[in-house]
C-alpha cells in the first residue's frame, strides 16, 4: 500500500490538486511540495463560476459562504439548495447548502464533495493497470455566521450596508488508506453603498476575505499537503434602471472585479489571480452571466452562465432559483456543465 501511496502522490497533483495546469508546471508543484484540496481555487458553484470567481464583494444564496465567509444579507427565512458539476471524465463535484437569515444574523452551512470513481493503479510494468484501484475523496464542510452591523447601531435605515462573518472550514481527504482532517477558519466583510438617481440606482459594494487565518496541512508520510490560504479582495459597480417604476420592474447591470493573492502558491513562486464578472439582471427573474479568470497557473477562462428566479404568486412566502454555469478548462475546449438549485422560505 505505501508503493500505492508514492506511486498516486504526483497523479493526484497532475489529474486533481492542480486541473487546469500543465503537466509541465504540476511537475515543478511537485518539486517544490504537495498543495492539496485545490480544486477549491476553482469556483464550485454555478453564479460564482459564471462570474469568473469574482464575486467576494457579491456574495448571495446558499452558497454565497465559498466566495466570502461575509455574504450579503438575504431575506428573512430559510433557503436550501443544491449543486453538481462534471469536473473531469469519473470525477464530480456535489455540493449542498443551508442558511437562515433572522433579523441581523445569518447561519449558513455548505458540504462540499469532490469525488471520484475509483482510480486504477499503474506502474511502468503494468501501464494499462494492475487491476488494484484507490479512492480518492476530498471533502469541505462549511459553518459560517454573519452579522449585519449597521442596523444594530443605527435607528433609521442608512444607504450603507456593512457585513462582517467568519466561518470554520473542515478538510477531510481519503486516498487509498490515508485520511485525514483539518480544521481552519475564514473572517470577511463585505461593505456597500445604495444611491438613488433618477430612475434607477447606483451600487457600489467591496468584499475582502481571508481563507484560512493560520496555516496548516495534512500530515502525509514524512511531509505535509498544504491547505488552501488566501487573500481575496473584490469590487461591485451596478446600475439598475427602473422599466415601469414598479419594484423588481428593473434591468440591472453589474462588473464585478476581483484579486487573490494565494499565500501557499506564492510561497512556490507563483503569483494571485485577477477575475472579472458581468452580471445582467433581468425583472429580477432572470440573469445573463460572463466572467474572465486569470492566473499565472492556467490559461484565461472564459465561463458564462444563466440564472432563474421563480416566484408563485399563490404562495409567495417560497422562492426558486435555478442557476447553471459553463467553466471552460484551461488549455482544452472542454466546458463543464455545473447546476444548482435553491429554496427559500421566507417567514
Amino acid at each position: 500500500m505505501n508503493a500505492i501511496l508514492k506511486s498516486t502522490r504526483i497523479i493526484v497533483i497532475i489529474l486533481v490538486f492542480l486541473h487546469g495546469a500543465s503537466i509541465a508546471r504540476a511537475v515543478v508543484f511537485a518539486k517544490v511540495g504537495t498543495f492539496g484540496s485545490a480544486w477549491e481555487r476553482f469556483a464550485v458553484s454555478p453564479r460564482m463560476a459564471a462570474l469568473g470567481g469574482a464575486n467576494v464583494a457579491c456574495a448571495t444564496g446558499v452558497f454565497g459562504p465559498l466566495a466570502n465567509a461575509a455574504p450579503m444579507r438575504s431575506k428573512q427565512g430559510l433557503a436550501v439548495g443544491y449543486a453538481y458539476q462534471d469536473y473531469l471524465a469519473d470525477i464530480a463535484i456535489k455540493s449542498r447548502g443551508a442558511s437562515y437569515q433572522w433579523q441581523a444574523l445569518r447561519f449558513s452551512f455548505v458540504d462540499v464533495l469532490f469525488d471520484s470513481d475509483p482510480i486504477p493503479v499503474r506502474t511502468a510494468y503494468n501501464p494499462e493497470g494492475t487491476g488494484e484501484t484507490f479512492d480518492l475523496e476530498s471533502r469541505l464542510t462549511t459553518f459560517g455566521v454573519s452579522l449585519d452591523v449597521l442596523p444594530l447601531i443605527l435607528d433609521s435605515p442608512s444607504a450603507w450596508d456593512w457585513t462582517v462573518g467568519i466561518a470554520r472550514r473542515t478538510h477531510e481527504l481519503t486516498l487509498a488508506e490515508f485520511h485525514d482532517d483539518k480544521n481552519d477558519w475564514e473572517a470577511g466583510t463585505t461593505l456597500g453603498w445604495k444611491h438613488a438617481v433618477p430612475d434607477g440606482r447606483l451600487t457600489l459594494a467591496a468584499g475582502w476575505s481571508q481563507r484560512g487565518l493560520e496555516e496548516t496541512g495534512y500530515t502525509y508520510g514524512q511531509g505535509e499537503i498544504l491547505l488552501p490560504r488566501w487573500r481575496d479582495l473584490g469590487l461591485r459597480v451596478s446600475m439598475a434602471r427602473d422599466l415601469n417604476g414598479q419594484p423588481g420592474e428593473e434591468i440591472e447591470f453589474t462588473f464585478l472585479y476581483g484579486t487573490r493573492k494565494d499565500q501557499v502558491l506564492d510561497e512556490a513562486g507563483f503569483f494571485g489571480r485577477r477575475r472579472y464578472g458581468f452580471e445582467l439582471a433581468v425583472l429580477d427573474r432572470i440573469s445573463i452571466r460572463a466572467g474572465r479568470d486569470h492566473s499565472n497557473i492556467t490559461a484565461d477562462q472564459w465561463n458564462y452562465g444563466l440564472g432563474l428566479h421563480l416566484v408563485d404568486p399563490w404562495i409567495e412566502r417560497f422562492e426558486l432559483r435555478y442557476d447553471f454555469g459553463l467553466v471552460e478548462y484551461s488549455d482544452s475546449d472542454e466546458m463543464s456543465d455545473q447546476h444548482a438549485v435553491q429554496i427559500h422560505w421566507r417567514f
